[in-house]
């Protein structure tokens, strides 16, 4: 819940956790965040959002303050609460996506137990395994 004008609002976000595989990525997505009215099908109370999802960006850029007033959520007569509960629904479309793996640092100037050739390019020398 948050405070948006001096009212009570329903806020949504979307949240991923760091993948194992990548620690930087980004996508561009859409999506729909949906309240779902649970007497009537047709009367959901939905908005649109398109927005660049980053690994490194804070949950709260990821969505909205401001779905609906929170006085919708807790009257039973507006049929969104039922059971003291409430469904949200999220649509997530992805339209472009970029990964990029993890950071991998070696160090080539001292020699490692796989090198067996040093490389000379200029000043630099560089442990490196030859392979025949």
């Amino acid at each position: 819940m948050y405070k948006v004008d001096g009212k009570d609002r329903l806020g949504v976000h979307l949240f991923s956790e760091m993948g194992k595989e990548f620690n930087v990525w980004m996508c561009q997505v859409s999506t729909r965040f949906c309240l779902v009215n649970q007497n009537e099908d047709d009367r959901c109370i939905y908005k649109d959002y398109d927005f660049l999802f980053k690994s490194s960006d804070d949950y709260d850029n990821h969505g909205t303050r401001n779905l609906t007033d929170f006085y919708n959520i807790i009257t039973p007569s507006k049929g969104f609460i039922k059971d003291n509960a409430i469904i949200i629904e999220s649509r997530v479309t992805v339209k472009t996506e970029n990964r990029f793996r993890k950071r991998i640092d070696f160090d080539l100037s001292l020699p490692s137990e796989t090198s067996n050739t040093v490389l000379t390019v200029g000043e630099k020398k560089i442990h490196v395994c030859k392979e025949v």
